[in-house]
């Protein structure tokens, strides 16, 4: 059995993940298999819904909740993650803000982030925004 040598991916290119942090050790380059896992991450808008009392627009550049989708029969007990990343947090944006989204889990049913879907965010039971996917 012949192996190529593995070189590691560009490091501008933020949709590649190792699949694993010694993959492109020396050490292990020769029995690299070509695996690349690519997380898929799409433009969108979202919407924040009116919070009462103290609560604000995130102030972070990451934030992750679950989603609820049309399509969803058995919400909450099978909800999918969402992972929002922000240029400058909502607070700075305003409302709507914009991000890349993706899905957390790699078993996700990626299909449903296709432009134009719209789905909620929830905290909870509470639905906290819309999104609308762009791109």
């Amino acid at each position: 059995m012949r192996c190529r040598e593995a070189t590691p991916p560009p490091r501008n290119n933020p949709r590649h993940l190792l699949t694993h942090p010694l993959a492109w050790s020396p050490l292990l380059q020769p029995l690299a298999l070509e695996v690349e896992l690519f997380v898929t991450s799409h433009r969108a808008r979202i919407t924040w819904a009116p919070r009462g009392g103290t609560g604000s627009l995130p102030t972070t550049l990451q934030y992750a909740t679950i989603a609820r989708f049309a399509e969803d029969d058995s919400w909450p007990n099978d909800a999918w993650s969402i992972v929002c990343a922000f240029d400058a947090p909502p607070v700075l944006q305003s409302n709507p803000a914009e991000a890349r989204i993706r899905f957390l889990a790699d078993a996700a049913p990626h299909d449903r982030l296709k432009p134009g879907a719209i789905f909620s965010l929830y905290e909870g039971r509470t639905d906290v925004a819309t999104v609308e996917v762009l791109d």
